[in-house]
């Protein structure tokens, strides 16, 4: 019931303010940092379409989903059986895939009327399109003895192809999952098919009634160039999807190939780490010289972890440590873990000695392997500079996206930061729950040396921001910042315990 304005009356009320000074109250912009726990295993060969849709995302509570788009055989699926197998890994992975062939370009269409219904009572159905830059329309299409959706998806490419010319005369229309994938007839960077055109006579059926194609969005053809480029392209997808693929691992066809060293060099560029695997028997060879190991070496890349060498082909060791390694929750207390020691759930070790070991060490692999009577040891977790750790190296990454996400939201909260010390007192109030965060996790530790003067603590963390008075003229001209350094004490780790007994008489 309305209230009636009359029950309450006086002689003087007044207008409210908000009249003239109207206020919303919202929450204030905030940036998030990225999440670095995607691992992404890229594949020559499968079900994708190029364009975004080259990158699908999947649960890690089992490896089904991809069995089911790649077939249980498929190198897509052995790395997802080895990545869901370990016991502790993140929610989610991606799977990402190359091109070596020219595509087609191609329209996804929105969702099509599915009640056949409609479309039996069209005899006369005509839309336009345009195919490599030529418009045709495509006129009488009868669907009346069609009793589903794949058989709609017939009657367009029949019509379609009617069109003796050009790109109309093996063009396709696939139902997908009640969506329609139309492709050009040819191939290339010159490859392209437009959104619906409106039919001019018979029945429109370009619109969302029918085909749904008018506000589609094309992707055009083109011709993969090189490997890195594909690597790129995969990236960008995966932006596409909300997602950002952070460890790459490849398919078995890539091993001791080119491609891995092409994604090393990608990695060692980004905001990414490589995991490889090598089935090189010449790792063993302490003679042989053009294997990866030696070869990614004299590189001495920090992003990509040792190649894991492995005497069976069909496991994915590259892709178990990514799922060991990008679930670490920085957010708990003593967390972060090294790789070294790791059981790789699932995967068989390698049978080599002592020797053999060395020989892979010093040529730069890292392996699998049974240490003593039981135990299942992952060795030794480096990178390719092997003063560098997985566990260093994505652990300083997280730690610099929260950093960077801190500073730009002290750039977004406040209306102006001035060079003046309540500006360096936000600076630092926004580096110190991080800092905090990094010690209690385990990344980094207070560092107690010894001096000529006794017993030295250094902190963990410690913050040197530009004194005020030494900001230059040109800094305040441009708007450029104080520069911040921060110096951290890794806390590293215990890979070997040595142990002197001495036996006295």
């Amino acid at each position: 019931m309305p209230l009636n304005s009359e029950i309450v009356a006086c002689g003087d009320k007044p207008l409210p303010r908000s009249t003239d000074v109207p206020i919303t109250v919202s929450k204030s912009q905030t940036e998030l940092t990225t999440s670095l726990t995607n691992a992404i295993f890229v594949t020559p060969t499968g079900p994708f379409r190029h364009g975004a849709s080259r990158v699908r995302v999947y649960s890690s509570i089992n490896a089904d989903a991809v069995g089911n788009d790649f077939g249980t055989t498929s190198e897509a699926y052995k790395a997802a059986r080895d990545f869901c197998s370990q016991p502790q890994r993140p929610s989610q992975f991606l799977i990402g895939q190359a091109f070596t062939a020219p595509q087609a370009g191609y329209l996804v269409t929105g969702g099509v009327e599915s009640d056949l219904a409609v479309w039996t009572a069209v005899t006369d159905g005509q839309f336009g399109i345009t195919i490599d830059g030529v418009t045709n329309q495509i006129t009488a299409l009868n669907f009346s003895a069609v009793t589903s959706l794949d058989d709609v998806a017939s009657v367009v490419q029949a019509g379609i192809q009617a069109i003796a010319s050009g790109g109309f005369t093996a063009a396709t229309v696939e139902n997908s999952g009640g969506v329609f994938i139309i492709r050009s007839g040819t191939t290339g960077d010159l490859s392209t098919v437009s959104v619906l055109l409106a039919g001019t006579a018979g029945t429109d059926i370009s619109g969302s009634d029918y085909l749904n194609g008018a506000d589609a969005s094309p992707v055009p053809g083109y011709t993969p160039t090189t490997f890195t480029n594909e690597l790129l392209l995969i990236a960008s997808a995966a932006d596409c999807s909300g997602v950002f693929a952070y460890g790459w691992a490849l398919d078995e066809t890539y091993r001791d190939a080119q491609e891995s060293e092409d994604l090393a060099a990608f990695t060692e560029g980004r905001v990414a780490i490589a995991s490889l695997t090598s089935n090189d028997a010449a790792a063993l060879n302490p003679d042989a010289t053009t294997d990866i190991g030696p070869a990614l070496e004299t590189l001495g890349y920090q992003r990509t972890g040792r190649p894991e060498y492995s005497d069976n082909a069909q496991f994915y060791p590259c892709f178990a440590k990514l799922a060991n390694m990008l679930a670490v929750d920085y957010n708990g207390e003593s967390t972060v873990k090294t790789l070294k020691f790791k059981n790789l759930v699932g995967l068989p070790t390698i049978g080599i000695d002592s020797s053999q070991w060395t020989v892979l060490q010093s040529k730069g692999y890292d392996t699998f392997t049974r240490t003593g009577n039981t135990a299942r040891t992952t060795r030794n977790g480096q990178m390719v500079d092997p003063t560098w750790y997985w566990d260093e190296r994505i652990g300083l990454d997280n730690y610099a996206e929260e950093v960077q996400t801190a500073y730009y939201n002290v750039l977004l909260k406040n209306g102006k930061l001035g060079y003046n010390p309540t500006t360096i007192a936000k600076l630092q109030d926004a580096l110190a729950p991080i800092n905090s965060k990094y010690k209690r996790n385990g990344l980094a530790s207070d560092r107690i040396v010894e001096t000529a003067d006794g017993i030295e603590t250094i902190p963990a963390f410690q913050v040197i921001i530009q004194p005020l008075e030494l900001v230059t003229v040109s800094q305040r001209v441009a708007r450029q910042g104080v520069s911040t350094q921060i110096i951290v004490q890794l806390d590293g780790a215990m890979h070997t315990l040595p142990i002197d007994i001495v036996a006295e008489a």
